[in-house]
C-alpha cells in the first residue's frame, strides 16, 4: 500500500472503518509483503483497542498471525490466530473461523505437525462446504494434498490437488493457483512424471508473477531449481535458485531464505566451486540461527507459561477454600490451560530436544524428542548419567556458560558434540534460559537443543574440500614460482631493476618474463585474463610460448615475438575442428634492449610503457588487442614496434593494470593511470630497491580495507650504459 493511499484512511472520520481499511489492506499485502501487512494489522488493532471495536481487535489478530506465519515466527503466529479463533467462534461468524483455522494449519503444517494440520484444514473444509464458498475449498483442498504430499502420499495428494484445481480454475483465482500450480508439479515429478511437473511449474510462474506474488515466485523458482539440480544442471538450478532468493529477500520469509541458502550451498559445492559455497554456507547459518531463536523463543514462552500454569495450580490447591477470588482464578486458569494446551503441541512433538531444570541444575522434566534421542526415559537416562545438568553435559565449560548466564539475566547459546548409546554422536546448538520469580529470584532453567549435525557435516566437509584444494593452489603457486625467473638471473640480464609483485589470490594471472640472447637484452610483464588459477595456468601458457620465440632469430624484433606467441597461443587454445575453444588471452608489454646501440624496441600488447628522464614521464602506448583469445569486434593484425633512444640514468616501467584500477584512497575510487604515471616520476630517481619498497608501502596504504581487485606486477629497469 502507497503512503498516499495510508493517509486517505487516516482522514476516514469513521474510525471503525479505518480500521476496516486497515485489515483489507493488511489482508491483501499478507503474501507478498507479510512485514508491511503486519505493520497494518498492528495500527489496526491499536486503533480497535482505543475505541473497544472486538471485531476489529479479531481481524487484527487474524491478520498479524498470518503474518507471523509468513514471516516464520510461529510461536507468535499461533498465540494470534488462536485469539482471533475464540472470538469467531464467540459470535459464530463461520467465514472468519474457516480462514483462520487454515491458518492455524498452515502453522502446524510448517513446523511438520501434519496431523494437526490435517485436522485444521479438515474442520476449514467442511466450514467452507457448508457456506458454498469455492474459494475456501479450494485452498483446503490445496493445504491438504501439500501435507498428504509432505506424508508420502504422493498419489493420494495428486488426487486432492486436482480436486482443488477444478474449483479454482472454475473462480479463476490467479493466487491459489499460483501456489496450487507449484505443489502439484512438485507431486508429478515425484511420481516421475517430468513433463506434467514442469508444465505445471510454468502455469505457476505466470499466475504469480502477473500478480507480483513474490512468496509464490521464489516458491517455483526454488522448485525448478530443484528440478535441475537433480538433473546435475547446476548452472541452471543455481540461476533459479539465486532468483527465488532475491523474491524471498524481497518479502522477508526467513524459512525460505533458509532453505535457499542451503539449496545454493549445495549447488555450488556440486559443481566445485567450493569458495563460494563456503559463502553461501556462512549465510545460511546465520540465519538458520535466526530461524531457531524464532522457534526457541516459542518453547521458552510455552514453558514460561507452564511454570505460571503450575505455581497458579499450587496456589489454588493451597487456598482452595480460603481464596475468596477463587473463581476468577479458576477462569484465569482455564484460560492459560487452553492456550497451554495449543502451544504445547509444539513443546510436545517438535524434534527440538527440550529439558526444564532446577535452580540447582537438576533435570526435572524433558521432552519426548529428547527421550527419543537418547533412547532413555528421563528416569533410566538419570540412573545411567546423573541427575543434574553438570553431570550429563557434554560441554566442559557448562559451570561458566550457567553462572554467565544467570549473572547476566539473558539467554545464551552454547554448542557441544553429544555422544550417542550406539556410539554415533550429534551436534547440538544449545539455548539456555534463566526464568526467575517475582522476587528476582533464580526459579528455574529451560534449555532447547537443536539438532545442527547436518549443518556442522557440512561445514566440515566445505572446509575440508576447501582445504585440498587451496593445499593445492599453494603447490600450484610453488610450481609457478619455479618458472618465473630468480633474482640472480634478472641482475645478470638488468643490474639495476626491481619487481613488485602482489598476486590477488595465492597464485596469479601475471607475470614477469626476462630474457638476453644475440647480443639484447629483454624484459616483459603480461597480464592474463583472470586472475587465480585460471589466469595461473594461462600464464605458464604464455611464459612457455616466450621461452620458445626467445629462441628464434627473429627475436631481436619484439612485434614479431609477439606475433610469434600469438600465433603459438592461438595452436594451443584451437580444437581438431579448427574451432577457437577459449576467449582467454593475454595484455603484455615487452622491451628489447640494444644496449650496446643506445635504444630500445617495444612491442605492447593493450600495454604502455613508461620512460621517465628527469622527472618527466614518456608514455609510449602498444596496440589495442590481446595475445590470443577472439573479442568480437576487434579486428588483430600483426603487432607494431616504437623506437626509444634511451641514455644512462634512464628508467624504463613496464606493468599490468592492477596498481592503477586499485580502489581505495579517501573517495573508494580507482587509482587511476594519471596518478599512478606521477608516482613513477616521484620515485624515479630513488635507488631501484627503495623504488620497490615506496611502491608496496603506496599501494598498502591506497588500499586500507578495500578488497585487493586484481593481480599487481610494476617492474622497474634502470639503463645503466
Amino acid at each position: 500500500m502507497s503512503r498516499t493511499s495510508l493517509h486517505s484512511i487516516s482522514n476516514l472520520v469513521d474510525e471503525k472503518q479505518q480500521v476496516r481499511e486497515l485489515i483489507s489492506a493488511s489482508w491483501e499485502m499478507r503474501r507478498s509483503y507479510p512485514g508491511d501487512s503486519l505493520e497494518l494489522a498492528l495500527k489496526a488493532r491499536d486503533l480497535s483497542l482505543k475505541i473497544n471495536f472486538e471485531e476489529g481487535v479479531a481481524y487484527s489478530y487474524r491478520n498479524s498471525g498470518t503474518a507471523y506465519y509468513l514471516l516464520s515466527k510461529y510461536n507468535q503466529a499461533l498465540i494470534d490466530l488462536e485469539k482471533a479463533l475464540d472470538y469467531f467462534e464467540s459470535v459464530k461468524d463461520d467465514y472468519a473461523i474457516a480462514s483462520t483455522l487454515r491458518n492455524v494449519g498452515n502453522v502446524y503444517h510448517s513446523q511438520n505437525l501434519f496431523e494437526a494440520a490435517i485436522k485444521c484444514y479438515e474442520r476449514a473444509l467442511e466450514i467452507s462446504r457448508k457456506l458454498n464458498d469455492e474459494l475456501s475449498t479450494g485452498y483446503n483442498l490445496g493445504n491438504i494434498g501439500f501435507v498428504l504430499q509432505k506424508m508420502g502420499k504422493y498419489a493420494e495428494a495428486r488426487q486432492t490437488m486436482m480436486q482443488a484445481k477444478v474449483v479454482l480454475e472454475k473462480i479463476d483465482d490467479t493466487l491459489g493457483l499460483a501456489d496450487l500450480y507449484n505443489n502439484l508439479g512438485n507431486v508429478c515429478l515425484l511420481l516421475n512424471d517430468d513433463d506434467e511437473g514442469l508444465k505445471h511449474f510454468q502455469q505457476s510462474l505466470v499466475k504469480a508473477s502477473s500478480i507480483h506474488h513474490l512468496r509464490g515466485m521464489a516458491e517455483v523458482n526454488r522448485s525448478y531449481g530443484r528440478y535441475f539440480y537433480t538433473q546435475k544442471d547446476f548452472p541452471r538450478a543455481i540461476r533459479f535458485f539465486e532468483t527465488a532468493l532475491n523474491h524471498a529477500e524481497e518479502m522477508g520469509e526467513l524459512a525460505v531464505i533458509v532453505k535457499l541458502l542451503n539449496d545454493l550451498t549445495e549447488s555450488y559445492e556440486s559443481s566445485g566451486d567450493y569458495k563460494t559455497a563456503m559463502s553461501y554456507l556462512r549465510k545460511h547459518a546465520d540465519r538458520q540461527r535466526e530461524l531457531e531463536q524464532y522457534d526457541q523463543q516459542l518453547m521458552t514462552q510455552t514453558m514460561l507459561m507452564q511454570a505460571e500454569v503450575d505455581k497458579a495450580t499450587s496456589e489454588k490447591e493451597v487456598y482452595r477454600l480460603e481464596n475468596k477470588e477463587l473463581e476468577s482464578m479458576r477462569h484465569a486458569l482455564e484460560v492459560n490451560n487452553e492456550e497451554l494446551e495449543r502451544l504445547s503441541i509444539v513443546a510436545r512433538e517438535t524434534e527440538n530436544s527440550i529439558l526444564i531444570l532446577s535452580a540447582d541444575g537438576t533435570i526435572e522434566w524433558v521432552n519426548r524428542s529428547f527421550e527419543v534421542l537418547n533412547s532413555l526415559t528421563l528416569a533410566e537416562f538419570k540412573a545411567k548419567y546423573g541427575n543434574t545438568i553438570y553431570d550429563v553435559s557434554n560441554n566442559p565449560n557448562i559451570r561458566t556458560i550457567i553462572s554467565a548466564c544467570v549473572a547476566g539475566k539473558k539467554t545464551v547459546r552454547y554448542e557441544a558434540e553429544n555422544f550417542l548409546e550406539d556410539g554415533s554422536s550429534v551436534w547440538e546448538s544449545s539455548t539456555l534460559t534463566p526464568i526467575f520469580d517475582e522476587q528476582g529470584k533464580l526459579f528455574k532453567l529451560i534449555i532447547i537443543d537443536t539438532d545442527i549435525t547436518e549443518r556442522k557435516r557440512a561445514e566440515q566437509l566445505v572446509i575440508q574440500k576447501n582445504k585440498d584444494i587451496t593445499d593445492s593452489i599453494h603447490y600450484a603457486r610453488y610450481l609457478q614460482e619455479a618458472i618465473l625467473p630468480s633474482q640472480e638471473n634478472i641482475h645478470d640480464i638488468f643490474s639495476e631493476c626491481f619487481i613488485f609483485f602482489q598476486p590477488k589470490d595465492i597464485v596469479s594471472g601475471d607475470f614477469f618474463w626476462f630474457g638476453s640472447a644475440n647480443g639484447v637484452r629483454l624484459c616483459a610483464v603480461a597480464d592474463c585474463t583472470g586472475h587465480g588459477v585460471p589466469g595461473a595456468f594461462m600464464s605458464v601458457v604464455g611464459n612457455e610460448m616466450l621461452n620458445v620465440a626467445v629462441k628464434d632469430p627473429r627475436v631481436q624484433s619484439p612485434s614479431t615475438t609477439l606475433d610469434i606467441v600469438d600465433s603459438k597461443i592461438s595452436e594451443v587454445f584451437t580444437n581438431r575442428k579448427g574451432e577457437s575453444t577459449a576467449n582467454d588471452g593475454m595484455d603484455i608489454g615487452l622491451i628489447v634492449w640494444h644496449y650496446e646501440e643506445g635504444y630500445v624496441q617495444f612491442a605492447g600488447a593493450n600495454r604502455p610503457l613508461i620512460l621517465v628522464r628527469d622527472g618527466v614521464a614518456q608514455k609510449t602506448q602498444g596496440d589495442h588487442f590481446a595475445i590470443g583469445g577472439n573479442y568480437p569486434g576487434i579486428v588483430k593484425t600483426k603487432f607494431s614496434e616504437k623506437v626509444v633512444n634511451v641514455k644512462k640514468g634512464d628508467m624504463l616501467y613496464l606493468f599490468t593494470d592492477g596498481f592503477a584500477d586499485q580502489f581505495g584512497g579517501k573517495s573508494g575510487k580507482k587509482m587511476m593511470f594519471k596518478n599512478f604515471a606521477r608516482l613513477l616520476e616521484k620515485i624515479s630517481t630513488m635507488p631501484v630497491a627503495e623504488q620497490k619498497a615506496e611502491l608496496e608501502k603506496t599501494f598498502t596504504a591506497w588500499k586500507g580495507e578495500h578488497d585487493q581487485v586484481d593481480d599487481v606486477c610494476v617492474i622497474g629497469v634502470r639503463i645503466t650504459e
